[in-house]
């Protein structure tokens, strides 16, 4: 009687097991079939944010590095940026060990001097190694007064919100945002390509917005927003 009883218990959970599996896999596919809601993406990205007349620092934050993608993007919007606000001095932020000539944030700035901006505009922090940490070591480096500064910060689309957080959390009074946005190709690839580079996006969209939730939300229990 107890085997039997046994038995239809692990029939039980091993059903409600596989119909989870189920289900989660249900809601993945159609995750990626429909995408990532624009409410959600265009909040990450602090979408209808106020464009400033003038800034007096363009932040430009590391991603990855060069030559990522990330990387080279922010940059390229970084210079962009320089060429608008042109009495704006420019500060690239990512981690190193290493010479500063050698390593990825120097690249950087000198990604940003083969733009078209002079280099003695660009400024750099080479000690953060998160968000949170860049915020401080920023506010350190400007120091007495920081708080009026007018900041531009330019970092990948869902990425946008935290940064602001972390900045407006260490008492920056005006801060401003830039995506550093990719533009998809504009050639016709063929339906069945176009097909997968859509599904592969949306997949990849999902994974940086699930990650940027997780990065929210662990920031906001450590009290650092």
């Amino acid at each position: 009687m107890k085997r039997q009883l046994g038995r239809r218990v692990f029939r039980s959970v091993l059903l409600a097991f596989r119909w989870s599996l189920f289900l989660l896999g249900l809601s993945v596919f159609l995750a990626v079939i429909c995408g990532v809601p624009r409410g959600l993406y265009r909040w990450l990205s602090v979408g209808g944010a106020s464009v400033p007349e003038s800034v007096d620092y363009i932040v430009v934050l590391g991603g990855g590095g060069i030559p990522s993608g990330s990387g080279l993007m922010r940059t390229y919007c970084g210079a962009e940026a320089a060429g608008l606000y042109t009495n704006a001095k420019c500060i690239v932020s990512l981690p190193t060990d290493i010479d500063i000539e050698d390593s990825n944030v120097g690249r950087m700035r000198d990604e940003l001097v083969m733009r078209g901006v002079r280099r003695e505009r660009v400024l750099i922090e080479s000690r953060a190694h998160d968000t949170f940490q860049q915020s401080i070591e920023i506010k350190h480096m400007l120091g007495e007064g920081f708080e009026k500064t007018h900041l531009l910060i330019v970092t990948s689309p869902s990425h946008l919100r935290r940064s602001k957080m972390c900045f407006d959390a260490q008492g920056f009074e005006n801060v401003y945002v830039s995506a550093a946005r990719e533009v998809g190709a504009d050639a016709d690839m063929g339906t069945t390509k176009t097909l997968k580079f859509f599904l592969w996006c949306n997949a990849a969209d999902w994974i940086k917005v699930s990650r940027e939730l997780c990065a929210l939300g662990y920031y906001k229990v450590l009290g650092r927003l």
